[in-house]
């Protein structure tokens, strides 16, 4: 917590906050403090001792998080129900959150309104898949929210459908995405 850079006056107001680490308050308390100094942020630091935090606003947080750039080689993409364009398939929608070209592949929402029905389908390269909300029959196999699910390349993937609905993330070969199939 503390630096090189860290005065006298900045080790004593940490310690006053309870913000060290055990070992630099031991060497505060072992270096002893000069009692004037102490007083002083003992004091002002026992002045917010008993007030609540206090949640901003949605819409607050909101603005201020939509301002923060995330850090470099991140993507950070916000929830958007918008996103999610129709697929040719009756029920099916999806929201690309990225395309990798180099690799080949893609990661996507799927989204599955009640009663949609995704037909079997090849796959030249692996896919993973967790599904994140409802309910997805893929098979025989009943999956719920949790549950991952990886089609290993050259194997059909098998029909899935949903009663419930269901969301799932997909992570796949890009080639799904040029012939229109996931």
């Amino acid at each position: 917590m503390t630096g090189a850079d860290t005065t006298r006056e900045d080790l004593l107001a940490l310690y006053a906050a309870g913000a060290l680490t055990p070992a630099e308050a031991a060497e505060v308390e072992r270096t002893g403090a000069d009692a004037e100094a102490w007083e002083m942020f003992a004091g002002a630091v026992g002045c917010f001792a008993d007030v609540e935090p206090v949640a901003p606003p949605p819409e607050l947080k909101s603005a201020l998080l939509a301002k923060l750039d995330p850090p470099p080689g991140y993507t950070i993409t916000p929830a958007d129900d918008s996103a999610f364009r129709p697929m040719p398939i009756p029920g099916l929608s999806m929201r690309i959150l990225s395309i990798d070209r180099e690799q080949k592949r893609f990661s996507s929402l799927l989204k599955f309104a009640p009663g949609a029905h995704l037909p079997a389908h090849p796959h030249a390269s692996a896919e993973d898949c967790m599904l994140l909300e409802g309910t997805l029959y893929m098979g025989g196999v009943k999956m719920t929210a949790g549950t991952y699910l990886r089609v290993e390349a050259g194997v059909d993937h098998a029909d899935q459908w949903t009663d419930t609905g269901a969301l799932a993330f997909i992570s796949g070969p890009l080639e799904l995405l040029e012939h229109g199939h996931e």
